[in-house]
């Protein structure tokens, strides 16, 4: 849809006859800013104007000879059936009404002043410029595709609540209390907090509060036996057996050889 082609024919399009406004409209909403290249189907233009096809037809043809349209480039409906193909017109923009109701054709829309439109009657536009608003009505396979890649779909929320586990979670203060009010030092809250984040992060898992969550987690964890420092080494009451009387054995040798 053409908000400048819709305004012209509401506003500027000189002696356009009453019955022919609608048809007019119709077109002009499926033209591009500069008026050209519109092609809805007659079908389309009888729905949008509440008249028969044969009526359709009938105005077509007088806003021809009135020069407010004319017939454009016909290549740009070649992606089409043959036997489904829409005509091709263009808004003759450049015709204009005076306050004083004459027409003229010296005031040139924004759009024209760039000299691609070739203004003469019966002479279609040969400008190659791309247009910067597609006809509504050409295909554009890769619209979707493109819009998804620029624009993602935002996220919905879950009707259930649930979240992943955020980026920056940590304890509160107030945490980080209740947990060394229960707890004490039976709970290595550093630890527990990193062990949390990591499971969270690498299940996906959701939850409704990380808080609670993280509360829940404290809870188990004081249950689970204390982790041994990592310093300390367990040790083995065999290795140590045996290297107690390995020392007492080189001891005597030791002392057998000093006496000799």
């Amino acid at each position: 849809m053409s908000v400048e082609a819709i305004s012209w024919v509401l506003n500027e399009a000189p002696d356009v006859p009453p019955s022919m406004v609608s048809t007019l409209i119709g077109i002009a909403n499926h033209a591009m800013p500069d008026g050209r290249n519109a092609y809805p189907s007659q079908p389309t233009l009888a729905r949008y104007t509440r008249k028969s096809e044969r009526q359709v037809r009938r105005d077509l043809a007088e806003l021809q000879r009135l020069g407010l349209i004319r017939k454009g480039d016909q290549r740009i409906v070649e992606h089409l059936p043959p036997d489904r193909r829409p005509v091709v017109y263009d808004l003759v923009m450049t015709t204009r009404s005076d306050l004083d109701g004459w027409s003229s054709t010296s005031a040139r829309s924004p759009m024209t002043e760039r000299g691609d439109v070739d203004d003469r009657p019966g002479r279609s536009s040969t400008s190659a410029k791309p247009s910067y608003e597609p006809s509504r009505t050409v295909p554009a396979p890769n619209a979707r595709a493109r819009e998804t890649r620029t624009h993602p779909p935002a996220a919905r929320p879950r009707p259930d609540g649930l979240t992943e586990i955020p980026d920056d979670f940590k304890p509160t203060d107030s945490m980080r209390r209740w947990a060394v009010a229960t707890y004490g030092t039976a709970v290595d809250i550093e630890y527990e907090t990193a062990q949390f984040i990591s499971h969270f992060r690498s299940t996906g898992a959701r939850r409704k509060s990380w808080p609670d969550a993280w509360q829940k987690w404290i809870r188990q964890s004081a249950k689970k036996p204390i982790r041994p420092a990592a310093s300390v080494v367990p040790i083995d009451r065999r290795q140590q057996a045996t290297n107690e009387l390995f020392d007492r054995a080189m001891r005597r040798a030791i002392a057998r050889e000093e006496t000799q």
